[in-house]
């Protein structure tokens, strides 16, 4: 789950929300928290407001946690089971440039990247440096300045680094 928001309540502690992507999340699961590399147990559930027990993929989430503090965890963060996901800095993608901007997406190109709820600031890396033409799809690596989590198939954004507008995704 990509954390879009945290709170805290007295008597209560950490809470964050977000949409659950994959999977199903129980109270009383452990859960790792990325990037802090943190361990927080669910203390409990809600969907729209209504008290769960489990919740599963597609639903929206507030998510009670024990063990992890507000300020450990914020917009960005990502919430998975115990050591299925592993952060890095470069992230094998296939992109593409929107066609519509006439966009051309160069080697070592510097850009912002738009994955679940982070931004990241990256690099493209292409093979033999050839441009990806706009309507062209190719398999590139994306460099980025600080390690991110993110699983099989999961879609993001580029935009440019300034000014901001979007170029493509993958």
């Amino acid at each position: 789950m990509a954390v879009d928001g945290t709170f805290s309540l007295p008597g209560h502690g950490t809470i964050v929300r977000g949409s659950v992507l994959r999977g199903i999340l129980n109270v009383g699961d452990e859960l790792h928290v990325y990037p802090s590399d943190r361990i927080a147990r669910v203390r409990s559930l809600q969907t729209h407001g209504r008290e769960v027990t489990q919740i599963e993929r597609g639903q929206r989430a507030a998510v009670n946690l024990a063990g992890i503090t507000q300020e450990e965890i914020s917009r960005g963060s990502e919430l998975a089971s115990l050591n299925l996901l592993r952060p890095s800095r470069l992230l094998g993608v296939e992109l593409a440039p929107i066609s519509a901007s006439r966009s051309v997406l160069k080697h070592r190109q510097r850009i912002r990247i738009h994955l679940g709820t982070t931004e990241v600031l990256g690099r493209i890396l292409l093979r033999e440096s050839v441009p990806i033409l706009p309507k062209e799809r190719r398999v590139a690596q994306l460099l980025l300045e600080t390690p991110v989590t993110t699983s099989w198939g999961q879609p993001f954004v580029i935009r440019s680094e300034s000014p901001v507008k979007t170029i493509g995704g993958g």
